[in-house]
């Protein structure tokens, strides 16, 4: 009891302090509220060190601790909150320079303080797996469109059209966040705010490719080249650590000696010079890495459709 209580002060003292640095920044003088609530977030986003996080990032880190494919209504104490911020923010000090790391275990500390008091007000413990999606997506860095096409795939059903309440619920968890920056009185949720942007009659349907009928044998080819899509990234991920190794090797201080050697200062601008093109060897790693992601979840995507119509086809022929 006394060490909860105690976990417990920690925890709101932290979100204080996140807060009182937040109002010394003076936000509250921008006028119109649109910008005003943009710069709130935004300086949350970088506090928390998640302006260098991606979606695909965010993706593979929801896969690692067996997110992806849960029920999204199915809610999770901190502790498994806290293990998803610890694989997004430990993987990106992974992919960072050494001259660039961050603080891991602050920005852990920062973002989770912060969804508690926006998602979990009356501390429960509890945050829904739609909810803690919904936030990563919205508050992490990344191109806008590869952002808003996975909150799209995330409320919308296998065929791409829109379902009105899970955009109703979508609504009522992305504009707590507003709400735990004081700006609910201009964002909060409504009753009407999804009807005032779509109508129910109306379906909004995402474009895609024409509909493709797949077989068993074209299912067995897509799983084998996730296979192989898979063991590239764990290929290209060797790579990166093993590119990482040598970028910390050519990063290495000099003697001072070797201010005055020749032959020492020759070795120097030749590590430097290596230090580049590891530097744009690894920028373009994880650019592959990024593509093999989007292509291995538009496979992951198209595969669970398939399973599941072929089991709706199935049904009336299994036998007991």
């Amino acid at each position: 009891m006394i060490e909860d209580s105690g976990k417990r002060g920690n925890t709101m003292a932290e979100r204080r302090q996140l807060f009182a640095e937040m109002r010394a920044q003076d936000l509250d003088r921008i006028r119109l509220s649109t910008y005003r609530t943009a710069c709130k977030l935004r300086f949350v986003q970088k506090k928390c060190n998640l302006h260098l996080v991606d979606i695909w990032n965010v993706i593979e880190a929801l896969r690692e601790n067996a997110l992806n494919n849960l029920d999204p209504n199915i809610e999770l104490s901190v502790a498994r909150l806290e293990a998803v911020l610890s694989t997004i923010f430990y993987q990106l000090n992974k992919r960072m320079p050494t001259t660039h790391q961050i603080q891991v275990e602050q920005s852990i500390s920062l973002l989770l303080n912060f969804l508690l008091a926006a998602f979990d007000p009356e501390g429960h413990g509890k945050i829904s797996v739609f909810a803690v999606k919904m936030a990563l997506a919205t508050l992490c860095g990344g191109k806008i469109m590869d952002k808003l096409r996975y909150i799209f795939s995330m409320i919308s059903d296998s065929s791409g059209v829109m379902v009105y309440g899970r955009y109703d619920q979508f609504l009522r968890e992305v504009l707590k966040l507003p709400t735990a920056v004081f700006e609910g009185p201009s964002f909060g949720y409504t009753e009407q705010s999804a009807r005032s942007c779509f109508s129910q009659q109306q379906p909004t349907q995402q474009r895609s490719a024409p509909d493709i009928s797949f077989t068993i044998d074209a299912n067995k080819q897509q799983r084998q080249l996730i296979a192989e899509l898979e063991n590239k990234n764990r290929e290209i991920l060797q790579e990166i650590q093993r590119l990482r190794l040598e970028h910390e090797q050519a990063s290495q201080p000099t003697p001072e000696k070797a201010q005055q050697n020749p032959t020492l200062l020759a070795e120097l601008r030749l590590l430097r010079q290596r230090k580049d093109e590891l530097e744009q060897r690894m920028s373009a790693l994880q650019e592959s890495r990024r593509e093999l992601m989007v292509q291995l979840e538009g496979l992951m995507k198209l595969l669970k459709e398939e399973e599941l119509k072929q089991g709706v086809s199935y049904v009336p022929y299994c036998r007991s």
